[in-house]
This record gives structure tokens, C-alpha cells and sequence, in this order.
């Protein structure tokens, strides 16, 4: 009931709407209490709502209406007409006069005897104006004035006027005090040429516009208190703040989200958000069939642009029968869309003005419904914000569910399931075999050529595939492998090993019997898979059959697969067939098998036997004692070698790493003379000296400095430490990690226009989509703009392909900390970005206190 009423306020009770009635009360009582007079003379005594569709017009002059009805001192001389949006039989002056002798018949109960006394003025030249003196002399019979509110007044009645009728009209507003009008339209008709500027020089014109967050709460907390299903205001308040933001503050469309929350609190925000939009199609798609022609075409743009644009933009995007449109044409429909309120006009400080849907939802629904394939990525972003207002629900479920019972019964959208499915691949809500049940789901309702439009799944189903029997889920895992559109040699041997896992023998052999193996990966499988099948005879001549002496990888393989058949002395057997006592290579296969299978004794004795032909050893022996077998008897071998070692290996960076972790890792009641006394940084800064000196790469030199750049620009931030750290690293220009850390130091040090070239001329080696380097990233951009630094931002930005959309919060927080906030880009911030940016700049606040200059 609620969404019929939503459309059609007139068909509520008297006392519903009353009760529901809870925002635009200031404008309520400030027109009640001019129309609660006798006196209807003056330049202003009518009045005009003008709004958009939803602004709760049509709402505000029943609720007038009934007031006076329910008054008693206003009753006895004032009486209220009611004309609603569908009123179409206004279609002259006279007929407006009719309409009101008609009403008055009912009203008094005459059995029709007013309308039918017009019969005696039918085929007379003066037949209006008889009319409307014989409805003034019924009007001062009866002692009672008319007050007519009137909805949609300019469309369903001044429209249909001849210019002398709106002559005639005005002329009658302006004189006659027996009649007062209370207009509503959703046109705006200030200063327009449609419509004659004397007739409304009578009307106060009252812009209706969006309710604001307190308005918002203020009417959804009514609606919680009078429903018999309550809604955590409280909880919510972030949530219904948001979609107050999105929606405009229309009514109507807050009303539809209201209803949304009501009926699935636990839904998800994609959930909310699809059922929104079928609610809202009425509105949004009677909005569209409003406009001319030419007016969709600059709304089809502008929505899919989603950020504001300029008239010159928008003009690259139009043509009109193979020919561009002049921007005078297009800036004319502007102002015409702008002022009925469908585009919002963002001024700038040129004459090239921004313009962008002023109904953030109705752009949002637009996308949806209209957009293509270039659109997503605005989409997936709208997603993620939504995502982030459910976070604390258990909805992604839910929602999940009910949209593939939707696409199931064939009644979606086939370009919102496809941008719906792209939106969600990259969701940290779905695991791989929820998003393969919507990709199936989606898949089904779409034609061949729709399905093209669908990402290619292949390599998450089958890396998938492998986590899901590794979990023992095989069903799950087989669903996701017959999913797989263009399978291939590990596909059918992925779905043998799951048939198998499930018992069913037949199905398994039915595809390994056509399966021949193409490399030594495909290989290994099969061999899984006779395995997985008890022959294990099978198996192992799969395995037998690869030759190992060639390819060091080819037996770590295989002796992986005797491991997996229990055969841990098989596997044994290849190590020791390839050891050589003085290949220290050969002895560190070994070692590492050994270390696997916990086998610390063993391991113990080739590493000490690698010793004898390689020093190196002794960084797996302390990595045994220190790291491995947590027994305070392995720290003490280990203390016992760094002591007995010490002026040995005082030279190997290698060494002193781990020495400077035995502090660490030393047991409660160690002997302090056989740790001995030493600064712990101490030691790992004479190690970092040593690489540098020895210019060595090895695993515990990126070890060590990844510690120490992080510890001095994170945790204990010198900038002294931290500079000479960056200067001495090898390889920074292809570690993204390093190059970021380098750029952040240079920046710190004043270095500005260094730290940009650095991240340009490195860019390619780093991961602007992955969490780590975006972090990263921003750092350097938020020290950038802390130092004021404001055009070497504004080249990073420009210098990465959709890093201002990659980082959007930061982009726009750096345009309002830089005085551009009345820049043209920042006109295209959406007011959903406000909260992410405000948080971006307390953070650039933070950062203050510790990167200095000076």
C-alpha cells in the first residue's frame, strides 16, 4: 500500500496523511497562516509549489486542505477545492469555471442545479465570463469564498489556455478577492517564455527542495514510530544519511527506500539498492518521457558521465543527423533541464559551467538501467560505498540468494544482470563458488551475444576449483569445473579428481579415458588423480615414468608426490640419489626436505655436513635453532654458535641479521655472558653497512631493509635513517615497494620534484590497484600536499591512468586543501565522496606532527 500511496497521496485517509505528515511543516504553517485570513487582495495572494516529481507537492496541499476543513472558524466562510495532477478535462478558462459549479453542486447537494443553469449563457460570446460572474454570485449568496488548490497547475491547465484566456486569467487573479489559488508544479516557470509573466507577478513563488539529514531522520523516525515493524534509527543513522545524500532528500524516492529497509532489514546493499530502483522506475521513467527529444539525449550523456561536464564535453557526444549540435543549443536545453530541476549547475570560474544530474539516485537508476559496458567501473565504485554501509550486517548472503532467484525467473534486466555481475566479481563479500552460481544465473537469461559481455571466469574456476577440494567441498568444486565454457586437459582432470573424491569411479575414468597429458603439470595431475582412486600403481608409474636427473624442480615434484603417498622414503631415496657431499646445492635440496618433514635431527646433520663445504650453512643452522625448534636447548646452540662464530662471521651481513635477532628469540634465563652485550639495532645497522660494502642481494638483505625502512618511516620515523637507507638499496627501481618508500623520503626531505620523477619514470613496475602500493601511493601524494606542494600532486595524478578515480577521496581532498573547491573538478565531487574526504584530510593532519621539514 505503502508505494500506491507513494504516486497517489489523494488516495490515503484524511487522517493518514495528517498523521504522516512531519517535514515541509515551516512552509505548511507559514502559507495556513495567510490563507487563514478574509482579506485574499494583494500583488502575492496565490501562491506556487514548484518541485521535482517526489518533492511532496501534491502531499502538502491536501494536508493544507484538510487543515481548513478541519478549522471551524475557517469553515463557516472558507471552502477548499481540490484539483489532483489528473484533472485532464482543464482544458479552458471556462471549463475551470464548470469544474468549480459542479464541485459547489456536490458539495451543497443542489442535484445539479448550478451547472445546469449555465445552460443559459451556452452559444453567447461572453459564455466565460458569464460563467464566472454567476459563480461569484453564488459565492457571496452563500457568504463563502473559494480556496482552489490546484496540482500540476501549469501542465494540466495553463498549457491549455490561449494567450487571450491567460490574459483574461490574469486579469482575475490580480482583482477578484473570492478566489485563492495554492498551485503546484513540477515545471519551473519563473522568467520562462512559455508562460506570461503577468499572470504570475499574482503568485509567491516556493521552491520545494530536498530534505535535508534531519528532515530525513526526522520523517523516517515517524514512519518507524506509526509501522508495526520498527527500524533501529540509531543503527541506521549513517545508513539512512547516506541515501539521503543519494536520493536528493525526494520524498517519494526516500519513502521507496524507507519501504526497502522495512521489508529486509538484514538485505545487503545491492539488495536494497536493485529493489529501490524498481520502485522508483514510475518516477524516474515519467521524469524522462517529460522532456523533449533533445533534453533525453544531453540527460543520456550527462548520467553517464556521472560527474559534472561542461556544455562543450557533452556537445562531443551529440550529433544530430550525422551533424554536431552548436554548445548554444545544448547550453539552452541546459538552462531549460536546469530549471526544472532535473540538471544541477555547478559555477565555475570561466564561462564552461559544470552540469550534472541533480537526483543522484536517478542517476544512479539511469546507469542501471541504461548504461553499457563502459559505465561498470562507476558502478562497481557505487557498489563498494554501499558495501561499506552494510558492513556490519550478514546480508552479502541474503542478497546473493534472492538475486539469483530473480535472474531465475526471468524478469531482470539483462544490462543490470550483466553490470551487477561485473560489479560484484571483485567483491570481498563473495567467495568463488557464490560468484560461479551467479555467473551460471546470469548466464542463463542471456543471449550469446549478451554472454560475450560477461568477464572471463576461467582461471579464478579452476584456481577455485583446487581450494574447494582442498576444503572437501566436491560438489561444489564439480559445479565450478562444468562451468568452465572453453575447458581444457587440466579441467578434466581437475573434474576426475572430484568425481573420484565423491566416490563416483565411472564418471572419473569416463573423462581421464580421453584425457593424454601435454606437459609435466598435466602429468602430475593424473598421476593425483589414480591416486585419489587407490591405484596406486597407476600413480606412481605416471610419476616413474618423468625423468628427474635433468631438472632439479622435476624431482622436488616427485618426491612431493611419493610424500603424498606415503612414501616419505621414496622421496628420501631422490635426495639422497642426487646427493653429493661436496655440491652443497645437492645438500641443500636435502636439507629443505628434511626441515619439511620436521625432521630437525636429520636436518641438523646435513646441515652440519654442508658446513664442511660451504660457510653459507650456517644460516640454516642458526634458522633451525633460532626459528624452527622452539626448545630453549636449540636458542642455546644457537647463542653458543654466534658466540663460538663471532669474530669469524663479524664480517657476514648474513650472520649479523640473525645475531641481531637472538635478542629476540633468546630464552627467559639465558647466560647474559654467552648472549652477550650488544645493541641489537646496533648490529643490524653494522649489517646493512656490510651489504652495502659486500654489495649483496640475498633473501636476508631485502630482509633487512624492508624491516629497517619500515621501522624508520613508520614506527620510529627518522628522517636522517631513513634517507640513508633509500640511497643505499639496490634494485629500488623495480621493487614498487622500494621505489614508493623512495619517492615518500625524497618528498620528506624536501626533495619535491625528485620524489615526482621518481614515481613517474617507475610507475610501470608499481600495482595501483593492489592494496599495498595504494597505500603506499598515498602516502607520498598526502606528504606532497601537507608541504603544499601542490603542482607536483596535480602531475602524479595526471601522470597515472585513472588515478584520480583509483584514489578519488585523496584527489578531491587535495583540490580542497589546495583553495580549488570552486575549481571545475571539484564541482564533480558527488556529495556521497564528503565523509572519505573529510577523513583523507584529518589524516594529512596527522601526518604534520611527525614528517617535518625541517
Amino acid at each position: 500500500m505503502l508505494e500506491h500511496t507513494l504516486y497517489n497521496p489523494a488516495s490515503q485517509s484524511k487522517s493518514s496523511l495528517i498523521d504522516a505528515f512531519v517535514v515541509r511543516t515551516k512552509i505548511f504553517s507559514e502559507i495556513f497562516e495567510i490563507i487563514s485570513k478574509e482579506d485574499l487582495v494583494g500583488d502575492q495572494r496565490h501562491y506556487l509549489l514548484q518541485g521535482q516529481r517526489g518533492m511532496g507537492k501534491t502531499t502538502l496541499l491536501l494536508r493544507l486542505k484538510y487543515e481548513i476543513e478541519n478549522t471551524e472558524s475557517l469553515r463557516s466562510w472558507l471552502l477548499p477545492i481540490f484539483f489532483n495532477e489528473e484533472s485532464y478535462d482543464l482544458t479552458s478558462l471556462s471549463g475551470l469555471w464548470e469544474k468549480m459549479l459542479k464541485y459547489l453542486d456536490e458539495y451543497w447537494d443542489t442535484n445539479g442545479l448550478y451547472y445546469g443553469h449555465t445552460e443559459l449563457f451556452l452559444d453567447s460570446d461572453d459564455y466565460e465570463e458569464k460563467c464566472f460572474n454567476y459563480l461569484l454570485e453564488i459565492l457571496t449568496t452563500r457568504k463563502k469564498k473559494l480556496i482552489l488548490f490546484f496540482d500540476n497547475f501549469t501542465q494540466l491547465f495553463l498549457d491549455n489556455l490561449t494567450e487571450k484566456e491567460k490574459k483574461r486569467f490574469e486579469q482575475i487573479l490580480g482583482s477578484c478577492d473570492m478566489i485563492r489559488i495554492v498551485a503546484a508544479s513540477a515545471i519551473v516557470v519563473t522568467n520562462q517564455k512559455n508562460y506570461a509573466e503577468p499572470l504570475f507577478k499574482h503568485f509567491r513563488i516556493i521552491p520545494l527542495v530536498g530534505l535535508t539529514r534531519e528532515e530525513t531522520l526526522e520523517l523516517l523516525s515517524s514512519l518507524s514510530e506509526k509501522g508495526n515493524v520498527k527500524i533501529d534509527l540509531v543503527k541506521n543513522k549513517a545508513k539512512l544519511e547516506t541515501l539521503a545524500v543519494l536520493t536528493g532528500g525526494v520524498i517519494r524516492t526516500l519513502m521507496l527506500v524507507y519501504e526497502v529497509v522495512l521489508a529486509d532489514q538484514d538485505g545487503s546493499a545491492l539488495t536494497d539498492l536493485q529493489l529501490v530502483l524498481d520502485r522508483v522506475t514510475p518516477l524516474y521513467k515519467h521524469r524522462i518521457e517529460d522532456l523533449p527529444v533533445q533534453q533525453r539525449r544531453i540527460i543520456d550523456v550527462v548520467a553517464k558521465q556521472w560527474d559534472a561536464m561542461s556544455t562543450k564535453d557533452i556537445a562531443v557526444h551529440l550529433r544530430d543527423d550525422g551533424r554536431s549540435i552548436s554548445t548554444k543549443l545544448i547550453s539552452a536545453q541546459l538552462q531549460q533541464l536546469e530549471k526544472n530541476n532535473v540538471i544541477d549547475k555547478k559555477e565555475t570560474s570561466t564561462k564552461n559551467n559544470l552540469y550534472q544530474l541533480k537526483e543522484r539516485f536517478f542517476n544512479i537508476w539511469y546507469l542501471m538501467r541504461h548504461g553499457d559496458r563502459k559505465d561498470r567501473r562507476k558502478v562497481i565504485w557505487l557498489t563498494r560505498f554501499l558495501e561499506l554501509w552494510y558492513e556490519d550486517e550478514k546480508g552479502f548472503e541474503v542478497f546473493l540468494k534472492r538475486h539469483i532467484k530473480l535472474l531465475k525467473s526471468g524478469k531482470y534486466h539483462a544490462k543490470s544482470a550483466i553490470l551487477l555481475t561485473e560489479a560484484l566479481i571483485g567483491s570481498k563479500h563473495l567467495d568463488i563458488l557464490s560468484l560461479n552460481k551467479l555467473y551460471v544465473a546470469t548466464s542463463a537469461i542471456l543471449t550469446e551475444e549478451q554472454r560475450k559481455e560477461l568477464p572471463d571466469l576461467t582461471g579464478k574456476q579452476l584456481f577455485g576449483a583446487m581450494e574447494l577440494y582442498r576444503n572437501k567441498d566436491y560438489s561444489g568444486a564439480i559445479d565450478l569445473l562444468n562451468a568452465i565454457e572453453h575447458p581444457d586437459q587440466s579441467r578434466d582432470i581437475l573434474l576426475a579428481w572430484n568425481y573420484a573424491a565423491l566416490g563416483d569411479r565411472d564418471r572419473a575414468f569416463g573423462v581421464i579415458e580421453s584425457i593424454e597429458t601435454e606437459n609435466e603439470t598435466q602429468t602430475f595431475l593424473l598421476s593425483t588423480f589414480y591416486q585419489l582412486v587407490n591405484d596406486d600403481e597407476r600413480a606412481q608409474k605416471c610419476i616413474d615414468d618423468l625423468d628427474h636427473t635433468r631438472d632439479d624442480r622435476v624431482l622436488e615434484a616427485k618426491a612431493n608426490f611419493y610424500i603424498s603417498l606415503d612414501k616419505v622414503e621414496k622421496a628420501k631415496a631422490l635426495y639422497m640419489e642426487r646427493l653429493n657431499e661436496k655440491d652443497s646445492n645437492s645438500i641443500g635440496m636435502l636439507v629443505d626436505f628434511l626441515m619439511q618433514q620436521q625432521d630437525y635431527e636429520e636436518a641438523e646433520k646435513y646441515i652440519l655436513l654442508g658446513m664442511k663445504v660451504d660457510d653459507g650453512f650456517t644460516r640454516p643452522l642458526l634458522d633451525l635453532y633460532l626459528m624452527k625448534d622452539n626448545s630453549d636447548e636449540s636458542k642455546i646452540k644457537a647463542l653458543t654458535i654466534l658466540k663460538e662464530n663471532d669474530e669469524k662471521f663479524s664480517s657476514d651481513p648474513e650472520f649479523l641479521v640473525y645475531k641481531g635477532l637472538s635478542k629476540i628469540f633468546a630464552p627467559k634465563d639465558y647466560d647474559e655472558h654467552l648472549l652477550g652485550d650488544f645493541d641489537e639495532m646496533q648490529v643490524l645497522e653494522d649489517a646493512r653497512k656490510m651489504f652495502v660494502k659486500g654489495n649483496k642481494h640475498g633473501y636476508e638483505y631485502y630482509l633487512l631493509y624492508y624491516f629497517l625502512l619500515m621501522l624508520y618511516t613508520e614506527i620510529r620515523p627518522s628522517k636522517k635513517k631513513a634517507t640513508r637507507l633509500i640511497e643505499e638499496i639496490d634494485d629500488s627501481e623495480h621493487n614498487p615497494y622500494f621505489i614508493l618508500k623512495n619517492a615518500f623520503i625524497l618528498a620528506w626531505n624536501g626533495n619535491y620534484s625528485s620524489s615526482v620523477e621518481v614515481f613517474i619514470k617507475n610507475q610501470r613496475n608499481v600495482d595501483f590497484e593492489g592494496e599495498n602500493d595504494q597505500r603506499l601511493v598515498s602516502d607520498v601524494i598526502m606528504l606532497l600536499v601537507l608541504r603544499g606542494r601542490y603542482e607536483e600532486v596535480a602531475t602524479i595524478f595526471d601522470s597515472v591512468n585513472n588515478l584520480k578515480d583509483i584514489l578519488k577521496p585523496l584527489y578531491f581532498a587535495f583540490l580542497d586543501l589546495s583553495g580549488q573547491k570552486d575549481a571545475n573538478e571539484y564541482l564533480k565531487m558527488g556529495k556521497e565522496l564528503e565523509q572519505p574526504v573529510k577523513d583523507v584530510m584529518a589524516k594529512i593532519g596527522k601526518m604534520a606532527k611527525t614528517y617535518k621539514l625541517n
